[in-house]
C-alpha cells in the first residue's frame, strides 16, 4: 500500500516499481538495509532504474542480471555458482542475500554510504567521493572485457550535465529523480507473507497461547482443590 508513512516508519520510498513487490521482498528489503545501517531508499531507487524489480530482468548489451544487474563474473564472485544465468531464476528474495554480500564488499572501510553511493558501486568505483569525480568518459578508450563498448557508451544517459562525462555528481542528480518521483510517498515494509516461515510463526505463536491457556485453566483447578 502505498501512503504517506514516516521516513521513520518500517517503510521504503515509492519509487516507480516498487508497489508491485511483495510484502514479503519489502520487510526482507528493509530489514538487510537496518541490520548494516544502510539507506532503504538508496538500494530501491537503485532496484527501480536498473531491473524495474524484475528479478529475471537482463540488460541486451551484457549479461547484467537481476534486481542490481550483476554481470556474469560478479554473480560468481558473491557465490552464485551458475553465474548471472542462475541469478534470473532466483525469485526477489532469494537475491537480496546476494545483493547485501556484493555491497558489504563495495562498502568496506565505508562507514555510512550516502544513498547514491549504492548506485556507485556498480561502477566499481567512485563511492565516498566528490561530485566531481569522473566515472566515465567519452573519449575513453577502455572497454568491457566482453568488448562491447566503453562505460560511457553503455550508461550515457547517466551524464545528466551532457558534458561527454559521468560524474559522481551526474549520479546523486540521477538518484534523486528516482526518489522524487516518489512525491514523499512510502510503501509499507512491515508486513510478513503468511506463508512459509510466517505461517511457522503464526503456528508456533497460537499453539502457545493454547497452551498457556489450558494452563492457567489447571492452576485454576488446582486452586480450587486446595
Amino acid at each position: 500500500m502505498v501512503s504517506p508513512l514516516p521516513v521513520s516508519a518500517r517503510s521504503v520510498a515509492a519509487v516507480p516499481g516498487v508497489a508491485k513487490t511483495t510484502p514479503e521482498f519489502r520487510a526482507a528489503l528493509w530489514e538487510l538495509a537496518s541490520r548494516n545501517g544502510w539507506d532503504v531508499d538508496g538500494i530501491a531507487a537503485v532496484m527501480s532504474i536498473e531491473s524495474g524489480f524484475d528479478p529475471a530482468a537482463k540488460n541486451p548489451s551484457t549479461t547484467a542480471s537481476g534486481l542490481i544487474q550483476m554481470i556474469d563474473s560478479t554473480a560468481r564472485s558473491v557465490g552464485v555458482g551458475g553465474g548471472a544465468a542462475e541469478l534470473r531464476e532466483l525469485s526477489a528474495v532469494q537475491q537480496l542475500p546476494y545483493v547485501e554480500r556484493y555491497y558489504k564488499r563495495a562498502f568496506f572501510g565505508l562507514t555510512t554510504p550516502r544513498v547514491h553511493d549504492f548506485y556507485l558501486a556498480g561502477f566499481g568505483k567512485g563511492v565516498g567521493q566528490a561530485d566531481g569525480y569522473v566515472l566515465a568518459d567519452e573519449n575513453d578508450p577502455l572497454i568491457y572485457k566482453d568488448g562491447t563498448a566503453n562505460a560511457y557508451i553503455l550508461n550515457a544517459g547517466l551524464d545528466v550535465s551532457a558534458d561527454g562525462l559521468i560524474t559522481v555528481g551526474d549520479i546523486r542528480k540521477v538518484i534523486q529523480s528516482r526518489l522524487d518521483a516518489a512525491n514523499g510517498k512510502r510503501v509499507d515494509a512491515s508486513a510478513v507473507a503468511l506463508a512459509g516461515v510466517g505461517l511457522d510463526w503464526f503456528a508456533a505463536a497460537l499453539v502457545g497461547g493454547v497452551l498457556w491457556l489450558n494452563r492457567r485453566t489447571v492452576m485454576r483447578w488446582i486452586g480450587r482443590k486446595t
